[in-house]
């Protein structure tokens, strides 16, 4: 009997440690992302995802809620919100995938679902902490978002913090780019009656060297040389120009003729948040990101 119990007590202590242990080891256990990301010079991001569209009443689709604003994306919470809004991954794939964050309240309240009681998010350039949302950054500069809990946030002396002494610590270092990515310039022929903008869009991806692309059912387009964006979370898309003026037609929804110049690029809509820029057409062009321009010389049969 007396066997029985000393048996009894000591698996109670190995399960005792390993409790212990397994608590010790979650206690101290610290999440560190780092996505680099590479962000266009006259990139803009989004303060809030575009709200959805519902429909009030039969045939009336009107927005759930007010649209909210661009902002420059060469900035501490341009850093974040460009790797949100384009699933930017880091070496293990991983993305994130919610956020919330006030931006003219200068506070970030949730990076992936990562939030708490008595804990908050600060912001750093490198290593100096900085609690403007809209400080500009530069090429090469590390933007930093750490959770740490609040007793240790409100150190009014430091000017670094350790990420050891964060919960969640996410690193994007930060490379700027300038000028429009072209995928694409040059003239197709085409024979008429098959003149549509599809038709000279096609031509110009089966050229040699073409492009890749993506569609939602005839022509929506998706995705050109592996550029795609979620509207929903950056308000960038595909917008198509005929000579400069934008077109409301989808791609075979009209006729190009001898001479004229189908472009198409992608860039942020006025539709989805408010900007410091006239909007032309519906766009903010001076904001372009990528671009096609093809020539069309049309014959007949």
């Amino acid at each position: 009997m007396q066997k029985q119990a000393f048996k009894i007590m000591g698996a109670l202590l190995v399960l005792v440690l390993a409790v212990s242990f397994s608590v010790g080891a979650v206690s101290a256990a610290q999440t560190d992302y780092t996505i680099p990301v590479t962000i266009p010079s006259n990139g803009l991001v989004l303060t809030k995802d575009v709200p959805p569209y519902v429909e009030t009443s039969p045939g009336v689709w009107e927005q759930t809620e007010p649209i909210g604003d661009f902002t420059p994306a060469t900035s501490v919470y341009g850093a974040l919100r460009w790797a949100y809004a384009n699933s930017v991954a880091d070496s293990t794939g991983y993305y994130i995938a919610s956020l919330d964050v006030d931006f003219y309240g200068n506070m970030v309240s949730e990076i992936d679902g990562n939030s708490g009681r008595n804990v908050e998010w600060r912001a750093f350039i490198g290593d100096a902490q900085t609690t403007n949302l809209a400080a500009a950054i530069t090429s090469g500069q590390t933007v930093r978002f750490l959770l740490v809990d609040e007793e240790a946030s409100t150190i009014a002396t430091y000017t670094t913090l350790n990420t050891d002494d964060a919960e969640y610590s996410y690193s994007f270092p930060v490379t700027l780019t300038t000028g429009i990515n072209d995928i694409w310039t040059g003239t197709v022929n085409l024979v008429e009656p098959n003149v549509t903008g599809l038709d000279a869009f096609k031509a110009a991806a089966d050229s040699q060297p073409g492009f890749d692309y993506t569609v939602s059912g005839v022509d929506w387009l998706l995705s050109i040389d592996g550029v795609s964006k979620n509207y929903d979370k950056s308000g960038y898309g595909w917008g198509i120009f005929v000579n400069g003026t934008a077109t409301s037609y989808t791609l075979s929804g009209f006729n190009v003729t001898d001479g004229q110049v189908l472009s198409i690029k992608m860039l942020p809509s006025s539709y989805a948040g408010n900007y410091a820029e006239t909007p032309v057409d519906g766009y903010y062009q001076n904001h372009v990101s990528d671009s096609l321009a093809i020539t069309a010389r049309v014959s007949t049969a």
